[in-house]
């Protein structure tokens, strides 16, 4: 099996204005995804005109008409208006996403493989579904893509789409069979695999009141796809509609609306395979491409098939315009049989597309059937801009953020100043008094970035609505124990480096100290933790609340300014009682 390469194209809407200020829909794709060499990003060029899309849709429908009437659907001068069609689609797109698909249809074809094309379609280009992609045709390699590798598929963008990339493979399928009295029998059709006169795992319906019988065997929940085999009608004076059977035998006109709502309520459906042909005796010819642009548009199955993907089926498979029963009876028989040998449903329509053609010579019948699958809508952000919005950028995580930088600015800065004091020259401890003071800004920052414990301390002591001192404050003091012991293990630290007759240089003096305020803000971090656990012991001291007096106020600067410089006297007492002696 060849290797296949995905190419990926996606199609919106945009409004652009007139000359006389008319609104004008004009429809702009960009390459998503391709192989090869080149940029895949936007390519914002003239777009897609509305005008000239429907000009190629209904000249389409007119050949296709114009051939059945006649009963020509084989040679080679048959198959050049498709080609030639196929060509003008393939212009209609901008110059830049031309040479993107050439680019990798020969870096396919360098590697020996194929190119998987995916035209992805955004709800406001819905309007570009039903037209003939299939046809999509290279001017310069001459050949049509969608008869190769696994051909074109449709994806409409849906936020409803599920998110998964598993392959969709029918595996219980029900087949119904309609035959409604008045209309052409379907015994061409029925020479060919699935029929109810075929065995091929279906559990066929057929007869009188399609609709009851289909009803009645989707309430099982026992199908994951279904099988619909009917005639069709569309055409300026209709909507698309398949001919089902009532209750007496004759013709129940099902539109695809009535469907959609039919499959909604059995969300075990996933798959859909609608061998209808747009056919019927209200069948309107389409008009000729010169008369496209002034006349109204007609109805085309293509959209059945956005109907259905809205109502929840995650691929559809639908007749786009009319098409014979040997044909279809052909296509839908191979397509099974790709299924059954393990190949997505992709391959399988790419695999029926050329059976059509290459067994019965039908140059124009393989282009009808068109695959449509639903996928998820892109996400404009990014899974990590979605946590920065809803996470970070928040004023507790903000605020908590500010206060670590600052906090790592600070010990930078008191650890590069620091480190220029030698701690044995009594001389240049005038310099300290400042950086010290400065110190206590560490643990303050470390306790101002903690909120656990904040709603408990509000419920106990009813801070709610009021300013969060209250709360640095029982923090702080929870802190400032934790913050005391480690400053007493960093000045042991240095004294026992100096009486041990070392001397370090001013960078490794920088790298101690950067060290040890590291390790007192993170004391001092783990006291702001504890302040639930330590709550008791504030209680024992007498400070319920912080209410603003001189008296708290002088205590509060007395527990900033302690924890450097309580063991610090105290480790210079201790030094100089030891020198002494010495």
């Amino acid at each position: 099996m060849s290797k296949l390469f995905s190419i990926d194209l996606q199609f919106h809407q945009q409004s652009v204005s007139a000359p006389d200020d008319r609104p004008i829909a004009t429809y702009q794709v960009q390459v998503i995804r391709a192989p090869g060499q080149g940029w895949g990003g936007p390519m914002l060029t003239t777009g897609l005109d509305a005008s000239q899309i429907r000009v190629i849709r209904a000249a389409y429908r007119g050949f296709l008409a114009r051939q059945q009437a006649r009963g020509e659907v084989a040679g080679e001068w048959t198959s050049l208006p498709l080609q030639q069609l196929g060509e003008e689609l393939f212009i209609a797109l901008p110059e830049s996403v031309q040479a993107r698909l050439q680019q990798a249809q020969g870096y396919a074809v360098a590697r020996g493989g194929h190119l998987q094309i995916t035209f992805s379609f955004a709800p406001s280009a819905t309007g570009l579904l039903d037209l003939p992609w299939e046809l999509l045709h290279d001017p310069h390699g001459r050949f049509f893509y969608t008869l190769h590798g696994e051909g074109i598929t449709r994806n409409l963008l849906l936020p409803t789409a599920p998110q998964t990339e598993t392959p969709l493979l029918p595996k219980v399928t029900l087949g119904c069979w309609a035959e409604p009295a008045g209309l052409e029998a379907l015994a061409e059709r029925r020479r060919f695999a699935p029929a109810p006169d075929h065995a091929g795992g279906f559990t066929w319906l057929q007869g009188p009141d399609s609709l009851g019988q289909l009803q009645r065997a989707l309430e099982t929940g026992a199908y994951d796809s279904l099988h619909l085999v009917a005639h069709g009608r569309t055409g300026s004076a209709w909507d698309f509609a398949i001919a089902l059977e009532d209750g007496h035998g004759r013709a129940h006109w099902f539109g695809p609306q009535q469907l959609a709502l039919l499959i909604s309520h059995y969300p075990a459906i996933r798959f859909v395979y609608l061998d209808v042909c747009a056919a019927g005796d209200n069948q309107a010819i389409a008009p000729a491409a010169e008369e496209a642009d002034t006349s109204p548009p007609t109805a085309t199955p293509g959209g059945a098939a956005g109907q259905l993907l809205g109502a929840g089926v995650t691929a559809v498979v639908i007749m786009q315009d009319r098409i014979s029963q040997a044909a279809a009876g052909q296509m839908a028989e191979r397509f099974y049989q790709e299924l059954a040998q393990g190949h997505t449903v992709a391959a399988a329509m790419t695999a029926a597309r050329r059976a059509v053609q290459l067994q019965q010579g039908d140059v124009i019948h393989w282009s009808v059937p068109a695959l449509y699958r639903q996928q998820p809508a892109p996400q404009m952000t990014s899974k990590l801009a979605d946590w920065v919005l809803d996470k970070v950028a928040t004023p507790p995580v903000l605020g908590a953020l500010f206060a670590g930088l600052s906090l790592a600015v600070l010990a930078g800065h008191l650890s590069f100043k620091l480190g220029q004091i030698q701690l044995n020259v009594l001389s240049e401890w005038v310099r300290l008094p400042p950086l010290l003071a400065a110190c206590t800004l560490l643990p303050l920052l470390a306790a101002i970035m903690m909120a656990v414990g904040q709603n408990q301390l509000a419920e106990k002591y009813g801070y709610h609505g009021r300013s969060w001192l209250p709360f640095l404050w029982h923090k702080y003091f929870s802190a400032f124990v934790w913050a005391m012991m480690a400053w007493w293990l960093l000045w042991f630290i240095w004294w026992g480096i100096y009486t041990s007759g070392l001397a370090p240089g001013p960078a490794a003096r920088q790298v101690l100290w950067a060290a040890g305020l590291v390790g007192v803000s993170l004391a001092a971090h783990i006291g702001a933790r504890q302040a639930i656990r330590q709550d008791l012991l504030f209680r024992r001291v007498g400070f319920s609340l912080y209410r603003g007096g001189l008296v708290d106020a002088l205590l509060l600067l007395f527990l900033l300014l302690a924890p450097p410089f309580l063991p610090l006297l105290l480790a210079w007492l201790l030094w100089q009682s030891v020198n002494r002696y010495l």
